[in-house]
């Protein structure tokens, strides 16, 4: 095999690493973005699994499961995973080739949790048990679109609603 032919496969398997690490799941989640906000899956879907019909509210809302160990301990969970990972590198000197996969566990986990909360600072979408449609008080508004001046900021994005690590 020539110098040229290694540097190809090289090259061929860096672009694959991207395309399954990063563009493939970015187009997956960009076709499921769109199919949400074209159609009304994601309520049907919370109709369905999520909201009490019976009693008017969203399961699982107040409980101190889902609250305390899912979405605070998964906060830290996240957090202790990628400092581990990362951390015990540094510790472990025989484990120090694991340094780069460990650093890419760790940025990847940290970068999520940042993005989820950037889209929630930015889309000003209510959470679904807001909405009058679930018991709430809040009309819907579509994703981006103009909100009555009378609504408080929103800090949601339904679609990621309370992803672990974001308040």
């Amino acid at each position: 095999m020539t110098a040229s032919e290694t540097g190809r496969l090289a090259l061929s398997a860096k672009h694959r690493f991207w395309l399954t690490h990063a563009i493939g799941p970015l187009l997956v989640f960009a076709a499921a973005a769109s199919v949400c906000a074209l159609t009304s899956i994601d309520f049907s879907i919370a109709h369905a699994v999520f909201f009490d019909e019976a009693q008017m509210r969203w399961i699982g809302r107040g409980v101190w499961l889902v609250n305390a160990v899912l979405h605070t301990g998964g906060r830290w969970f996240i957090a202790a995973v990628a400092t581990a990972a990362l951390g015990l590198t540094f510790v472990n000197h025989s484990r120090r080739q694991l340094r780069a996969p460990a650093g890419y566990v760790a940025s990847t986990m940290l970068l999520s949790v940042a993005v989820v909360a950037l889209l929630k600072r930015s889309t000003n979408v209510d959470c679904p048990w807001d909405l009058q449609e679930f018991g709430g008080s809040r009309p819907f508004t579509l994703l981006l679109g103009d909100r009555p001046d009378w609504l408080p900021p929103a800090r949601c994005f339904r679609r990621l609603m309370r992803a672990p690590g974001t308040p």
